[in-house]
């Protein structure tokens, strides 16, 4: 019964994780191909996505792949 609830819970968060970091991957990508935001200003608003008790950190992993990948293929420039 426990393990059953255990792996529940382990799912939800996982779930959670990636939901955070797709909901943070198109925030980023929206607000960059409108002009509304630059991979300066974005990256000032994101807490450090690596650190280990941050509640948000998948949202900014997000935030920071999608200023990764645009910039990578050029849609924006990297003003970092």
């Amino acid at each position: 019964m426990f393990a059953l609830l255990r792996e529940y819970f382990e799912n939800r968060k996982k779930n959670n994780d990636k939901r955070s970091f797709i909901v943070g991957f198109d925030y980023a990508a929206g607000t960059l191909l409108r002009g509304e935001e630059t991979p300066i200003s974005l990256e000032s608003y994101s807490s450090d996505c690596f650190e280990a008790d941050s509640s948000s950190r998948m949202f900014d992993k997000g935030v920071a792949e999608a200023t990764t990948v645009l910039c990578n293929l050029g849609a924006i420039v990297d003003d970092r």
